[in-house]
């Protein structure tokens, strides 16, 4: 079997990322808070 790149790499472990986004609000929590950044940059980025 074929080794898949992005199982390896760097990284949180299995036990960090289920400590940060292993119920569904901690992932949405996590989706809005860099969705805002996202929105944030880009916005700057359009007046530049």
């Amino acid at each position: 079997m074929a080794i898949n790149p992005i199982q390896f790499q760097a990284g949180l472990s299995l036990t960090e990322l289920f400590d940060r986004y292993g119920i569904e609000k901690q992932c949405e929590q996590a989706l809005e808070k860099h969705r805002k950044v996202l929105v944030t940059c880009n916005v700057i980025l359009l007046k530049g």
